[in-house]
């Protein structure tokens, strides 16, 4: 193992947009491990270039291809991002200084992250929330959610606060819903367990749930300050949970036939 050093961790699918980007935001680390699920543009390519060890492995969850991801980590360090997302300055300087310098003694920190729509930071539709990014190999583990899987360690982990990780969300909103459909799906068969362990799903809680969620993100938490794209943003959102329980819903009532 090799301790004071950094790997970056990414598992990617068709990322030809923005995986450059985020190579080379992050030439700074020791390492890059890529883990490609089947991509048919140039994405290995261009990850190869970069001098990433690229593996490749059929996409079936989140949770295992980060699993099967950590394997390959050499390194005592991991920073784990996504295709679309990039370190600022401030936030490099300070993963430097808990890597090489050891000034930090936890096994995991968390930091901020800040996502954007149409060019837009969406602070009050998406409060910036700290997400553990930086962890150690051996010392954590992935959760097994198959959709925003997360990252287990023992204790509580640090959080950085200074500096954030930029996080550009979906360029359309037709990438928004085929994202929407392939996460939902990844998540049906444990959103099914959720609803039957309560009770199952009534009708007028499509009604009421996604009505909710959209008061909820643009009154309650200010997203009309976001502007045009905030509100957009919490229409989506609210369109997310009734296609969530919709689905659930359905699977329900095929179960039960």
């Amino acid at each position: 193992m090799n301790d004071n050093k950094i790997t970056l961790l990414a598992i990617v699918q068709n990322e030809e947009r923005d995986l450059p980007g985020l190579l080379e935001n992050c030439r700074w680390v020791d390492d890059i491990v890529i883990v490609d699920g089947g991509s048919t543009d140039r994405t290995v390519d261009i990850a190869k270039q970069h001098g990433a060890q690229v593996y490749i492995r059929k996409f079936d969850n989140f949770s295992a291809q980060r699993r099967y991801s950590l394997e390959h980590v050499k390194t005592e360090w991991v920073l784990m991002l996504d295709a679309d997302e990039r370190v600022d300055q401030k936030l490099k300087q300070e993963i430097n200084n808990i890597v090489k310098s050891r000034v930090g003694n936890c096994p995991a920190y968390a930091v901020t992250r800040r996502s954007r729509f149409w060019g837009r930071y969406l602070d009050h539709v998406w409060k910036p929330i700290p997400l553990v990014r930086l962890f150690k190999k051996d010392e954590c583990r992935f959760s097994d959610n198959k959709v925003h899987e997360l990252v287990v360690c023992p204790g509580e982990p640090g959080v950085i606060t200074t500096g954030w990780v930029s996080h550009d969300t979906y360029r359309t909103v037709s990438e928004h819903l085929a994202k929407i459909n392939q996460y939902t799906d990844l998540s049906l068969e444990d959103d099914v367990a959720e609803w039957n362990r309560r009770g199952g799903i009534k009708p007028y809680m499509l009604v009421k749930t996604p009505l909710f969620v959209f008061i909820e993100r643009y009154l309650i938490r200010g997203g009309w300050r976001d502007g045009f794209p905030g509100f957009v943003m919490c229409v989506q959102c609210a369109y997310i949970s009734f296609i969530k329980m919709a689905k659930a819903y359905e699977g329900i009532k095929l179960n039960s036939l």
